[in-house]
């Protein structure tokens, strides 16, 4: 089984030319993805987390709503996934 997904979802932003900057810690404390990454560490189950701090204050808020979204900035997130997907498949192949 694959373990560097996060090297192939940096590969795949290279690729498309999405900047894109790798962080080891969470955000914060209430974060989404602090559950996935404790699961990480006892076992061999890989977590990455797409955070846009160029995006609207109001992510993950009670406010937010799909219009508060950059469309450009998930489009990115999106096409970086899918990109990550597709190598990982060959891979496994």
């Amino acid at each position: 089984m694959n373990n560097n997904l996060n090297d192939i979802i940096g590969e795949s932003a290279n690729q498309l030319n999405i900047p894109l900057i790798k962080y080891k810690k969470s955000f914060e404390p209430r974060s989404d993805q602090r559950v996935f990454r404790k699961l990480s560490r006892k076992s061999t189950f890989q977590v990455a987390c797409f955070h846009s701090s160029k995006d609207c204050k109001y992510i993950h808020s009670s406010q937010d709503s799909p219009d508060r979204c950059s469309e450009e900035i998930l489009k990115g997130c999106l096409d970086i996934c899918h990109t990550t997907i597709m190598k990982l498949d060959i891979q496994m192949q």
